[in-house]
């Protein structure tokens, strides 16, 4: 009778547990990086979920001074193609605030900037940006392989123009491409 295994029979088993484990390895490879994707993934739709909710509560607020139409609800909303992109603010809450007269919340001036891939929101405690830094310079979203504002004054959405102007816009179209295409689009001083 024989007592143990044979030296072919040991090979054949070791053989197919280096098999097993060089597969199992595989796995295990494959499903981290599946894990790493999915992290990935998952801080892009939370990036692009903060992004929307400050980009749609910002220009919401962005609300004329005036009836639509009046004298004092032009061109609540300031835009300008850059080299690098395009820029577009707006003083918060649509009314202007001459010798500080009234007292207001701490954000007074709101810019949102995409260049260079990179879109940007800053703000500023004063409806003047220009006598100070912004208090808060945030990237929204990174990596953008384009991005794009249409306004929309009347009825039909159009490109910014190449010089600073200021628009009684009533609807903004913006258009992010990140890999895939997104498009928020957000009716201007529109509550609720």
């Amino acid at each position: 009778m024989n007592a143990g295994f044979s030296l072919l029979e040991v090979l054949v088993a070791l053989a197919l547990s280096a098999m097993i484990a060089v597969a199992g390895g595989a796995v295990l490879h494959q499903t981290l990086l599946a894990g790493d994707a999915a992290e990935v993934s998952a801080a892009r739709s939370q990036s692009l979920a903060s992004a929307y909710t400050l980009i749609r509560r910002d220009f919401t607020a962005a609300a004329a001074s005036g009836p639509i139409g009046s004298e004092s609800s032009a061109k609540s909303l300031e835009v300008e193609r850059t080299p690098q992109g395009w820029r577009a603010a707006f003083v918060a809450g649509g009314f202007d605030n001459p010798g500080e007269a009234f007292a207001r919340g701490d954000v007074q001036y709101i810019e949102y900037a995409c260049e260079d891939g990179t879109f940007a929101r800053s703000v500023w405690p004063s409806a003047l940006p220009q006598t100070h830094e912004p208090a808060l310079r945030e990237e929204l979203l990174s990596g953008l392989k384009a991005c794009a504002l249409k306004v929309a004054a009347g009825s039909e959405l159009q490109d910014i123009p190449g010089v600073r102007t200021r628009l009684d816009a009533r609807l903004i179209e913006l258009q992010f491409d990140r890999g895939g295409r997104g498009v928020v689009s957000i009716l201007v001083g529109a509550r609720g």
